[in-house]
């Protein structure tokens, strides 16, 4: 299989996905407990 084409507008992408019945809205993603807590910190200092 070959990759001949790239799609990158986010409209058709959102219609092709719609009409092959697949959800097109991003999923949420919470982030990670250190960025919710402060922020990260670096090691030694």
């Amino acid at each position: 299989m070959r990759i001949i084409a790239f799609i990158t507008h986010s409209a058709e992408i959102r219609h092709i996905l719609n009409h092959i019945g697949v959800e097109s809205a991003p999923a949420h993603h919470p982030g990670t407990r250190a960025t919710a807590v402060g922020g990260l910190r670096r090691a030694g200092g």
